[in-house]
C-alpha cells in the first residue's frame, strides 16, 4: 500500500522500506516516469549512485490510483 503524498514519493518510500535482501541492492531511488492507463498507475524508479543513474537498475511500481494499493 502506498502511503500519503505524491504517488512518486510514496512509491520511493515503499520500495526503500523493503529489506535489502528483497531488492538485492542498496537503494537510492528517484522517480523517473509516471504512466496512467486503464490498469492503474505505473511509476518507474531509477537507481542512482551519487545522483548518477545506474544503467539498467530500476524498479517499476504498479498501483491503483484511487486505493493506492
Amino acid at each position: 500500500h502506498l502511503g500519503e503524498g505524491s504517488l512518486e514519493s510514496a512509491a520511493v518510500e515503499f520500495v526503500t522500506s523493503l529489506p535489502p535482501k528483497v531488492l538485492g541492492f542498496e537503494v537510492e531511488l528517484r522517480a523517473q516516469d509516471v504512466v496512467r492507463d486503464e490498469l492503474g498507475v505505473h511509476i518507474r524508479l531509477e537507481q542512482t549512485y551519487a545522483g548518477i543513474p545506474i544503467l539498467g537498475a530500476g524498479v517499476l511500481v504498479h498501483a491503483n490510483e484511487k486505493t493506492r494499493e
